[in-house]
Formats: structure tokens, sequence, C-alpha cells
């Protein structure tokens, strides 16, 4: 009697911890896409972590996905979500954008958005030519990021770089290259 007691209480415990966020994701298989779009590396010098990066390429399918996935969490009424959809076209039509998650064991080493002052220098390679990115503190609340980006951690920072070239235009070789560079190293990442 007792084992079916433990055992009822361990579904009703299973069943109880299922999250709205948790429903979200499975049901659009949405780690499985955003898996797919990141890319990371980590750096050390010895057995001493020098950095760790996150990078997410926003593709038109990752961008409607952390919309959706937001208006769905926070019951967004149907002109949030319009506003949401027209913003993203825009910035695709304007930008490729990419979602850097940025550990550094040094904190003031972790100042991506710092610009020309920072230590790290960001670049994305398309077709032969290489186009310099502008970072900026990532555009969703701390708590947002951790649910829409799984790698964020409470020691990371995160940040939107955007490249002054069109997501369609980035897109239509099928292959770009994201470069993160500074003293500390360098990492790059293909994407498709």
């Amino acid at each position: 009697m007792k084992i079916i007691i433990l055992i009822l209480s361990f579904v009703f415990l299973l069943g109880a911890c299922s999250t709205p966020s948790v429903k979200f994701d499975n049901r659009y298989n949405y780690n499985k896409i955003i898996n797919s779009n990141t890319k990371q590396d980590k750096k050390y010098s010895g057995i001493s972590n020098v950095y760790q990066v996150s990078v997410t390429r926003m593709t038109p399918k990752v961008f409607s996905l952390t919309d959706q996935k937001l208006a769905f969490l926070q019951q967004w009424p149907s002109h949030k979500v319009e506003e949401a959809s027209q913003k993203q076209e825009e910035s695709l039509s304007k930008h490729t954008t990419f979602i850097v998650i940025l550990y550094t064991p040094v904190t003031k080493n972790n100042d991506l958005k710092k610009g020309d002052d920072s230590i790290w220098r960001t670049y994305l390679e398309v077709n032969g030519q290489r186009f310099p990115g502008i970072a900026n503190i990532a555009p969703y609340k701390p708590t947002q990021i951790r649910t829409l980006f799984p790698e964020m951690t409470r020691f990371s920072k995160a940040y939107q770089v955007q490249f002054p070239i069109a997501n369609s235009e980035s897109s239509a070789d099928g292959q770009v290259k994201f470069i993160l560079t500074s003293d500390l190293g360098t990492s790059e990442f293909n994407f498709q």
C-alpha cells in the first residue's frame, strides 16, 4: 500500500512540476530549434577558464519562436503580438542578429557592449566580406533570457549583436561565419 501511495505521489509531483514554459517547449520543439541555431565554445589557459561563449543566430524562425514563447507565457494581447512581428520584420530587413551569452571569470573582461572600448570585437563573414558587429545588452529581461536561451547562467551576460546586412542577404549563400575575438582568444562559428 505504501508503494502505491509513493508511486501516486511521484506521478502527482511530476505533473505539478510541468510549467507553461515546458509545455510550450514540448509542443513546438523549442529547445531543439534553439539548439540547432546555437554554437558554443570554451577557452582555457591550462586548467583555468578564460571565457565561455554561446552564440544563437536569430533566424526568422528563431525570432518568431521566441516572440511566440513570450506571448504564450505573458498572455500578450493580439496587438502586442502584431507589434512584435512588425518589429521582427524590420530588424530582419536591416540586420543579421545574434544573441551572445558570454561568461568571463574576470568580470571587467565581460564588456562586449562597450563598443570600441571593449576588449572584444565581433565580425560576420559573408561571401568573403567582413562586417563589424554592434553589441548592446540583449533586449530581454534577465528572467526572459533564462527562459528563452537555456545556455544563460546567473554568471553570464547576454548581448544582442547586429551586423549591417539584411538577414536575407546573409542567408543567400547559405553559410556565414560569426567571429568573436579579443586578446583572451578567438572563437569562430559557422552557421548555415
